[in-house]
């Protein structure tokens, strides 16, 4: 199920957490690392397959699942 255009849920992927379209990347591992104070820059290195609207994605949905 996709979440928006960047996000999907798949339960035969991740268990079924929510991860970016197309990767395997976990939403809530890119929320971890910038609440741990990393940047998006060092995660656009971590995460080459990522562009920068993953992690305004990332960002909104974790703003859209807090409230």
């Amino acid at each position: 199920m996709h979440l928006n255009y960047y996000i999907m849920t798949d339960p035969k992927v991740c268990q079924g957490k929510p991860v970016f379209t197309g990767t395997r990347v976990m939403v809530g591992q890119v929320l971890d690392m910038l609440a741990s104070g990393e940047g998006v820059s060092g995660i656009l290195r971590v995460f080459p397959m990522l562009k920068l609207e993953h992690i305004s994605s990332a960002l909104k949905y974790g703003r859209r699942i807090k409230a």
